[in-house]
């Protein structure tokens, strides 16, 4: 997968002092007194973006697979229980049969059999699962435009949201600027209430956080992401220990390797 960057023909009124930057369907405006962006690094990021979508639909067919397997455990233990019930059904009728009454009659056709219609009654009453698709989370702890963390809400289709960090305050307001600029911040909704309505605020799918990236990190330890993304201005050393913290188990953590990680912080 490849994108497509362009500064020509923008889709929309730019501000004076700004000039619009296009990769594929994300777009930010650049002044030069504000954060920074590295076109040579577009590659990058189109490869950060075809990974991590091609591994989070491989997370989602595991849980998928995990989610199936339950199904047939709770579908399996069903059939049991219902099974035991019969058995002591009939073991009770038998006990409670008098020995003039063990001529057939007709109300011998009255036990539950198998393939009954009490079967198909209890076989229909299960709710038909609905379809799921486990949603990532990301976390990019240097962010500096947001672009990448822009490309990943409107690249990846799996993705719940990205949370965009940068401890520059200048960065984090040309990032909010951006992810207004694609339609990924927050916005507040009327739902109906009852007999009321209610605004609703929702975070968006790009959520912009002003601060120290390894603060940010380590503060995600209970509460952990699927992904974590460094793309540090030099080696990612200081951050790893902070990003493996935050990242849950057996998910994934990137780092853009211009520099090795055991190579000593300026």
């Amino acid at each position: 997968m490849s994108s497509s960057s362009t500064t020509t023909s923008p889709p929309f009124p730019v501000p004076d002092g700004f000039k619009l930057h296009t990769e594929n369907n994300a777009h930010i405006l650049m002044s030069e007194n504000e954060a920074f962006l590295n076109p040579v690094q577009e590659f990058n990021r189109d490869l950060s973006v075809a990974c991590i979508r091609t591994w989070s639909e491989e997370l989602n067919k595991a849980k998928d697979a995990k989610r199936a397997q339950a199904r047939q455990k709770r579908a399996s233990r069903a059939k049991e229980e219902l099974a035991k019930k019969r058995q002591r059904v009939n073991e009770s009728d038998a006990i409670d049969i008098e020995p003039e009454s063990l001529q057939p009659s007709e109300s011998t056709s009255e036990i539950p059999q198998a393939g009954s219609k009490e079967d198909v009654q209890v076989e229909s009453s299960a709710k038909p699962e609905e379809k799921f698709s486990y949603k990532i989370t990301i976390l990019e702890a240097l962010s500096a435009t947001g672009l990448r963390s822009i490309r990943y809400a409107k690249e990846i289709p799996l993705v719940k949201y990205v949370l965009a960090n940068d401890l520059s305050s200048t960065a984090v307001a040309a990032m909010k600027r951006n992810v207004e600029l694609n339609g990924l911040g927050p916005s507040k909704e009327l739902e109906e209430t009852g007999s009321a309505k209610q605004a609703n605020t929702h975070l968006g799918k790009v959520r912009v956080n002003e601060g120290d990236a390894c603060a940010l990190m380590y503060s995600h330890r209970t509460d952990r992401v699927d992904v974590v993304d460094l793309d540090p201005y030099g080696t990612a050393a200081p951050f790893i220990d902070a990003a493996v913290q935050a990242v849950k188990d057996e998910n994934l953590l990137t780092e853009e390797l211009a520099f090795p990680i055991t190579e000593v912080y300026p």
